[in-house]
This record gives C-alpha cells, sequence and structure tokens, in this order.
C-alpha cells in the first residue's frame, strides 16, 4: 500500500520536545514580513497607562475578557485571587511583546516615570528611612471621569496612594464606584469583564432573581466629582514638580524651605512631612481626604522662603510630630541615630533655632555654616546630608594648635575681639575643637595642652563677642577655617609634639649647644622653651610646669628666640627628628595659605 504523503514523517516530530528541552514556536512569515503568528489587532499601550487597564483595551478589542487574552498567550492565573500582573508577566516580556505586536518595554510595571520616581522615594523611604519591609501596592485605582471619557485609558498615577487631584480638571479623584461601593481593579472581577474600560467591572450588591449576579456596569467617565479647591490642586502639582525635577536630576538643586536641596531629598522631605500628617485629620474625613490635606499642608512647609517661617508652618499644622517622637530631635544622640533623619528637615530645624541656644551648642551644631547639620557621630549612616561638606567628621587634636595661627580667622576684627592676646588665640582654639562635636570641654583642653578649667575663661570671652554682635561673624570664620583644614590638613602631628617626652627636647637641647660654642650664653631651658613655643604653636604660660619656669620675663625672652635666631630653632629641630626615627616631624612651624 502507498504512503500516505500527509502522515507524520520520522524526521519531523510533532509536538512538544521531552522535558528539559526549550520550546519556542516557529514564527510563520509571509514574504511582506508580516507574522501570522502575532495577533492581527495591534493595541499599543499609550504612555502613563496603567498596565491593568491596558489589559482591559486589549481585551475589549477583541471582545474577549482579560484572563482569556492570558490563557492564550501562557499565562495563567489563580482564580479568585487579586493578580500581581506585572510579577505575573515579567519573566515572559520578549515574548508577549512579539505575540501582541507591542514592545516589550511597554509590557512592565512603572512605564509612567513620574510613578516609578515615586514609588522608587516611597520604598526607600520604608527600606531605609523607617528600616520597614517594602509594602506591596495596593490594588485598585482611583480616577478622574473626565480624562477617563477624554482618552479612554486608565492612568498609571491613579493607583498610586499619593494622587488624589486631578490638576487638569481641578477634581477630586474618586476612590469607589457609587453603585457597587467597589475600586476599579481592586478586586478580580475585572478578569472577567468583557464591558468597555470606562464601565464599573464590578458585581452588583443585591440581585432578586437568577443564579449569578449581574455586572455592575456603570459608565465611570459620567459619574459627577467633586471639585478640589486650589490650595489641594496647587499641592498636588507641586508634589510632582518635585517628583518630575528628580526624575530628570535627583542631584539638581532647588528651593525647599529657602534652603537650596537636592531633589531627592526634597521629595524625602515631603514624603515624610506626609507621613507625620497622615491620619491627623478627625472622623468622618476618609483616606484620601487625611492624604489631600497632608499634601498641601507638607508643600505648605516646603514652600517657605525661609527656615524659620517653614518651621513654624510645620508646627502650626502639626507636621513634625513623628509617629516614634519629633521628626527632628535636639539630642541625646542616641535618639537622633534610631533611624535616618531628612537633611532639609534637620538644616531647616537647626538653623531657625539662632539665639535660643548657647555659643557653644552653635558651635556643636554648626551654626557658622549656611546649612547647619549634627554634630560628628550623632546622624544616622543613612542620613544623606544635603552638600558633601555638611558632615563632615570634627577635626583631630593632631590639626589643632594650642593657640590658633595668627590672623587664620578671616573676615573678623582681631583687635575688637582680642585674637592677639594668649587668651583669645587659646578661645579660638578650643572653639575650632568643639566645632562639629560634643567632645567634652575638659577632653578638649587638655587635648590642646590647656588646663582643664581653660573652657571656663573661653566661655566668659565667647559670651563677650556674643555680647558685642560678633558671634555670627566669628562662628563664620570658625567654619571657614574648619573645612580650609579638611581640604588642606596641616603637615604638623601637634598632638604628638605636645606630649613628647621634654627629656628627648632636653637631649636635643644639649646637643644643638654642644656644636655651638658662640651659643654658650643660652641656657639649655630657654633653648626649649623657645623650641616647645614655636614647635607646638603653645604659649609658654601654658606649658607644663618642667617647661614653663616661673620667671615672666625668663618666658617672654624664650618666645623671642624664634624671631632673634631661626637657625638656631632649625637646628634642635633637625635634632629632635634624630633623636626620634621614623617620626615624620614635618617642617618647624605651619600656618594656613
Amino acid at each position: 500500500m502507498q504512503a500516505n504523503p500527509a502522515a507524520p514523517q520520522p524526521d519531523r516530530p510533532r509536538g512538544r520536545p521531552a522535558t528539559g528541552q526549550t520550546w519556542r514556536p516557529g514564527l510563520r512569515e509571509v514574504p511582506v514580513g508580516y507574522d501570522i503568528g502575532r495577533w492581527p489587532l495591534r493595541v499599543p499601550r499609550v504612555p502613563g497607562e496603567g498596565l491593568e487597564g491596558w489589559l482591559l483595551r486589549l481585551a475589549h478589542r477583541y471582545g474577549i475578557h482579560p484572563r482569556a487574552v492570558l490563557q492564550s498567550a501562557g499565562i495563567h492565573l489563580a482564580p479568585q485571587r487579586i493578580p500581581r500582573l506585572a510579577v505575573a508577566l515579567a519573566s515572559h516580556l520578549e515574548r508577549l511583546g512579539a505575540l501582541w505586536g507591542v514592545g516589550s518595554e511597554t509590557l512592565g510595571d512603572h512605564y509612567d516615570p513620574l510613578t516609578a520616581t515615586l514609588r522608587q522615594a516611597r520604598h526607600r523611604r520604608l527600606t531605609v528611612a523607617l528600616g520597614l519591609q517594602p509594602e506591596e501596592q495596593h490594588p485598585g485605582s482611583r480616577w478622574c471621569p473626565r480624562c477617563l471619557g477624554k482618552t479612554g485609558t486608565w492612568q498609571e498615577t491613579w493607583s498610586d496612594p499619593l494622587h488624589v487631584v486631578c490638576i487638569d480638571h481641578r477634581l477630586k479623584l474618586l476612590d469607589y464606584c457609587p453603585g457597587c461601593r467597589t475600586t476599579p481593579f481592586g478586586t478580580p472581577t475585572w478578569l472577567t469583564s468583557t464591558d468597555a474600560v470606562n464601565h464599573c467591572a464590578g458585581f452588583r450588591e443585591v440581585e432578586t432573581v437568577g443564579r449569578y449576579r449581574s455586572r455592575c456596569a456603570i459608565p465611570l467617565d459620567r459619574i459627577e466629582a467633586e471639585t478640589a479647591t486650589p490650595t489641594e490642586v496647587y499641592g498636588q502639582r507641586r508634589l510632582f514638580d518635585y517628583l518630575s525635577a528628580a526624575h530628570h536630576d535627583p542631584h539638581q538643586h532647588i528651593a525647599a524651605c529657602g534652603i537650596a536641596t537636592p531633589t531627592d531629598i526634597a521629595v524625602q522631605a515631603a514624603l515624610e512631612l506626609i507621613d507625620n500628617l497622615a491620619g491627623r485629620i478627625p472622623s468622618p474625613a476618609t483616606h484620601s481626604d487625611q492624604i489631600r490635606y497632608a499634601i498641601t499642608a507638607a508643600i505648605y512647609v516646603l514652600d517657605q522662603r525661609s527656615p524659620h517661617a517653614a518651621i513654624q508652618a510645620g508646627h502650626r499644622v502639626g507636621a513634625f510630630k513623628a509617629s516614634d517622637g519629633p521628626a527632628v530631635p535636639l539630642g541625646p544622640a542616641s535618639l537622633v541615630r534610631r533611624r535616618p533623619r531628612n537633611a532639609l528637615l534637620i538644616t531647616a530645624m537647626l538653623s531657625q533655632l539662632g539665639d535660643q541656644i548657647s555659643p557653644p551648642s552653635r558651635l556643636m551644631f554648626r551654626h557658622g555654616s549656611d546649612s547647619p547639620f549634627y554634630p560628628d557621630g550623632w546622624s544616622h549612616e543613612a542620613t544623606t546630608p544635603l552638600h558633601a561638606t555638611q558632615n563632615r567628621p570634627a577635626l583631630s587634636m593632631a590639626s589643632i594648635p594650642q593657640l590658633l595661627w595668627p590672623g587664620a580667622l578671616s573676615g573678623i576684627d582681631s583687635d575688637e575681639l582680642d585674637l592677639h592676646t594668649p587668651v583669645g588665640r587659646a578661645a579660638a582654639s578650643l572653639a575650632l575643637a568643639r566645632y562639629a562635636t560634643d567632645r567634652p570641654w575638659k577632653v578638649i583642653a587638655t587635648g590642646l595642652g590647656l588646663p582643664g578649667s581653660a573652657a571656663r575663661q573661653c566661655r566668659a570671652h565667647w559670651r563677650r563677642i556674643d555680647r558685642i554682635g560678633c558671634w555670627p561673624e566669628y562662628l563664620a570664620a570658625i567654619d571657614q577655617l574648619f573645612h580650609q583644614l579638611h581640604d588642606r590638613p596641616p603637615p604638623i602631628d601637634y598632638h604628638r609634639r605636645r606630649v613628647i617626652d621634654i627629656a628627648i627636647y632636653n637631649t636635643a637641647a644639649q646637643k644643638v649647644l654642644a656644636t655651638k660654642p658662640n651659643e654658650s650664653w643660652r641656657t639649655r631651658a630657654t633653648l626649649v622653651r623657645a623650641y616647645w613655643h614655636v614647635s607646638t604653636g603653645s604659649s609658654l604660660h601654658f606649658a607644663p610646669a618642667t617647661i614653663r619656669g616661673a620667671d615672666a620675663y625668663v618666658l617672654r625672652h624664650a618666645e623671642s628666640i624664634g624671631d632673634e635666631q631661626p637657625q638656631l630653632l632649625a637646628a634642635m629641630h633637625r635634632s629632635v627628628g634624630n633623636l626620634l626615627p621614623g617620626y615624620a616631624c614635618g617642617p618647624l612651624s605651619w600656618q594656613p595659605p
């Protein structure tokens, strides 16, 4: 019998391959390039359209329901369960894009850049700022009836909790269908609906006859929505302006609370204020009403033109009372480090304190800068500063002499502030060592080689500066020198020079004088005093008793040797270096440029 030519041949197996092999459906192409394996009707996703709304629109175009569309494409969803559509499609994007004739990049979640930026910012706040697990996006979507009727699409931003006002039509977005009291896309019922995208896919609550409930099918684009107030519209627009700026350039600076702020930090500040305000509206306000109020109040705070006005506005609307205490606590350090704080709110809160805190506290909170910040070691490691230099660590004692260098504080009158006296220069060194840190005063004083009680006398000096109205200029000069020394550290370890054993200095002086018979009239003690004074940047009035001596004339004479005999001190410096192998002693003295 002749073989049937239509029968399957051994070298042309049919069906799916064995387990472990990848099945790829062949593309059946015609000469003009048209793929007959692709669905004939192409329904592209509109920019800004939600994924669920687009799938519903695609299904309605073919006259079937969305679940049938997914099943025909090989995507099976569990019944009676709210689908996570983006997760279900994530591993099939290229295949589905070729099958439906759309770009695979349009099938992912967060197709709208505004929605993506907002959800990324919220995710960062939950995971980094609050240390919580990221929340799943709640199902459902609000909508604007006029936008839905005009475009026939569901915007992706409508599904975000912080989109509550339509800016174009100045309407409050609707939360649920008035017929069935359900939120669109909030239940699995839309997966089996064949109605148009502007009709409600929910079921009626009460059915008098029949076995199955009928669809609600109310035209959602014909429902009357409440008009939003001008402040609500403005608040929603400003929030979207922040998000748009953060999407284009997160490091671009904008004005918020009267402070130049990177856009991503401004967005985080807005989210923190909104979180603090959410739930502060009394019942019977709906959740959307609470969010509208929170957005409006947060934008009201951020739009203030000065930190003082922003903090006052925040206190009026209750924006600085977080669930775990004050949003910007002033201490103790353990409370501040409990979680990351927003740098914009920190700077605004500390800036408005001004004269309300003592001079030492203003040093600690960096009030010489335009952007005050917490002291070194206070803030959480995940706190992002406004700029790279805002949270610089405190200077080490090795970078600060006992007496500040003459003329190091620029822009102020040294004579008026007594900066030419030992007490004035010592007070300036104490202020520099206290800047951006909460070190105890005795630790600072003893670290600089001063008596432990020196801070008391220096604080009196600072109060006098504050009384004559020069404290802001004094702080600004300290801040400028603080950053200058960070950028160009001194080549001298002042702290190590202050703690070197006096016996080494005595031995070095003895060797120097032995090689210079013409200097025999110089005593070893005088040379040691002169060298210690110049090399450590200190005053003999504050020197240890083993160096200082008791004769005031001897002290003045020793301090003048550096000007009269610089070669003698240079020889002494070399002798000390020879006695300390491996000690990088640096130059004899140094002055900031």
